[in-house]
């Protein structure tokens, strides 16, 4: 269960007939407990980082499973049916730095907190059974390499990042579950919709 502002930031409504009124943009994703956004955001401000960046709101970090894009409506049910099949735990993340990202592009425009996947064939073998599976339904998928990160700020407009890389005292993360989450963007800014939560049982 995941707690804290979280709770504050996001709409926790059961999935009903008002939501087929619309495509939705939608992914799959893990949200961090607070406990570990504390974590990071005390090594994200005390860092010396590059200039022209614009912190992203703690409540919306997350690691992405499945970027899905615009879903029809009535297509998400199909979706939920597939995800609730994919809840058994791959495995671990270890947090143990923060950096540029993407970390091989010359002009990365991202801040992120990255580390180790364990197993990282088990979770590649995850996203990409999981992929496979909703592609059907969810057609205008992301279908680049996965690469795991949490995005915890972003340049400026008009502002390029330097490489950047600072390593953090290791966090080792045990993922409680992934959601499928409504992106939505208003006069506000972006804020997150859960529709449905999948608890991992192991």
């Amino acid at each position: 269960m995941v707690s804290g502002t979280w709770y504050e930031k996001c709409s926790h409504v059961p999935f009903t007939n008002q939501h087929l009124q619309n495509r939705m943009r939608c992914f799959l994703g893990i949200m961090l407990e607070e406990e570990l956004r504390d974590t990071l955001s005390e090594v994200l401000i005390s860092a010396e980082k590059p200039s022209h960046l614009k912190r992203v709101d703690e409540s919306l970090w997350h690691m992405t499973l499945v970027f899905l894009g615009e879903v029809e409506p009535d297509r998400i049910r199909d979706v939920i049916r597939i995800c609730s099949y994919y809840r058994k735990r791959p495995g671990t993340f270890v947090f143990n730095k923060l950096e540029a990202f993407p970390a091989h592009s010359t002009s990365p425009r991202l801040i992120a907190a990255n580390g180790l996947l364990q197993p990282i064939e088990g979770w590649r073998r995850y996203v990409k059974a999981i992929r496979k599976e909703l592609l059907p339904y969810a057609p205008n998928m992301d279908r680049k390499e996965w690469i795991s990160h949490v995005t915890l700020a972003k340049s400026s407009a008009g502002h390029q990042l330097p490489k950047w890389n600072l390593p953090m005292t290791p966090y080792r993360w045990e993922p409680s579950g992934f959601h499928l989450i409504h992106s939505k963007h208003g006069p506000d800014g972006v804020t997150y919709q859960m529709i449905h939560e999948f608890p991992y049982t192991n």
